[in-house]
């Protein structure tokens, strides 16, 4: 018989509520923000935002609109950690709660606002592909994951898949495949993933108990 095999090995649990911290760069009446460019210095926390309307750049700190807007959250982090979900260079911040139950949120820039999106405790995602994989495991015999991507600066589910697992009466599993809520096949889960997930490249932990999660103290230095 045929195993569960790819899809159990990255069990996560869907998350999809996203919404704007309303933190933003301060512009001029009637000006339009595009996101940030690739111009920035990593050592200073440094980025540039170019005005879509006469073409002048401006410079921002985006370590500041992420501390200003974790500062009005309010929320307790414990830890945090800086990664690129899109192909631009100005990292988004993942900031983790003290348990499963908290989760995860991912802040954003966008057009010079901050975003929030939450996610599970522990997600994976794949740097630069603009790809996160979402979810907390097999939890009561079942296991809903969701890849999602960044949109304006919200993180927004390209597609959902979950198995459903049982047992028969003489101890045989019985499982049950969903794609956005309709039941199909192990392959056809598989062939979703690898279209919308695997062929973008390799998965990188983060969130929770990642190695790469700093403690919250370094966070305001």
């Amino acid at each position: 018989m045929k195993t569960v095999g790819t899809f159990l090995v990255i069990c996560l649990l869907l998350s999809i509520s996203n919404h704007c911290f309303g933190q933003s760069v301060p512009k001029a009446k009637g000006e339009r923000w595009s996101s940030y460019s690739g111009n920035y210095n990593k050592e200073n926390n440094i980025g540039v935002i170019y005005s879509q309307r006469n073409q002048k750049s401006h410079t921002v700190n985006y370590m500041d609109l992420y501390r200003n807007a974790v500062r009005k959250d309010g929320n307790r982090y414990i830890g945090w950690e800086l990664i690129y979900v899109d192909n631009d260079d100005i990292p988004e911040l993942v900031l983790s709660g003290d348990c499963e139950a908290s989760g995860s949120v991912l802040l954003s820039i966008y057009n010079g606002k901050v975003y929030k999106s939450y996610l599970s405790l522990e997600f994976s995602y794949i740097p630069y592909k603009n790809r996160v994989l979402d979810g907390r495991g097999m939890h009561m015999g079942v296991d809903d994951r969701a890849v999602k991507k960044l949109v304006q600066g919200n993180l927004v589910v390209v597609v959902s898949v979950s198995i459903e697992i049982d047992y028969s009466d003489n101890g045989k599993q019985l499982s049950t495949y969903h794609v956005n809520n309709k039941i199909t096949t192990e392959d056809a889960v598989d062939n979703v993933l690898e279209q919308h997930l695997f062929r973008f490249g390799e998965l990188e932990e983060c969130g929770g108990y990642s190695d790469n999660m700093r403690p919250m103290e370094q966070f305001w230095r």
